[in-house]
């Protein structure tokens, strides 16, 4: 599964929106540290989390029709997004180039909700601690393309997870907003 770590960025002009983002991220990523950068990447990432703590199957399974993702479906995104992200943040920050990154296979998603819950939390606790396993001195020379924002260093990636944590989380507040959502 190619995620958006590791798609190629093309040569195009960004859009507005992407340049402020973009902005947004190396803006942030060059004025503060890990530490610094931690609690905004974490927050969104806890509410992500409370807001499906209670999700059921079929909650989770329930989608707003047409071509709208259901629950599960963003929670397997981010799951997965968020693992490609992590491995690419810690390549970088340890200035492996792309010939020099393993390949990851991708991981089958659990059928149980609750425990594809329980994977996005365990995940999370490791990207969490993050700054703590980083190299002594970390590679912040070294980039890898996003297809929407350009090239990203490693902090700028790990703030990226900010920014997608919270389009989800908004995506998923969406859904069970939506008329027809079952009630549990």
């Amino acid at each position: 599964m190619t995620t958006e770590a590791s798609q190629p960025s093309e040569a195009r002009e960004l859009s507005e929106e992407e340049q402020r983002v973009r902005g947004y991220l190396v803006d942030q990523a060059g004025k503060r540290d890990w530490i610094d950068l931690w609690p905004r990447m974490i927050a969104e990432r806890g509410a992500l989390l409370q807001v499906i703590d209670r999700v059921s199957d079929e909650q989770a399974d329930w989608s707003p029709g047409g071509d709208e993702w259901s629950t599960r479906q963003v929670v397997e995104h981010v799951l997965a997004v968020s693992r490609g992200t992590l491995q690419l943040i810690e390549d970088l920050a340890a200035g492996r180039g792309e010939d020099e990154r393993e390949e990851r296979p991708a991981t089958k998603m659990p059928t149980s909700f609750k425990r594809l819950r329980s994977h996005l939390v365990e995940h999370s606790v490791k990207l969490a601690s993050l700054p703590e396993r980083l190299p002594g001195i970390v590679n912040l020379q070294m980039t890898s393309p996003h297809s929407s924002f350009g090239e990203l260093n490693a902090r700028e990636w790990f703030l990226f997870n900010r920014i997608h944590d919270t389009d989800h989380l908004k995506q998923i507040e969406a859904i069970q907003a939506a008329d027809g959502y079952p009630s549990g």
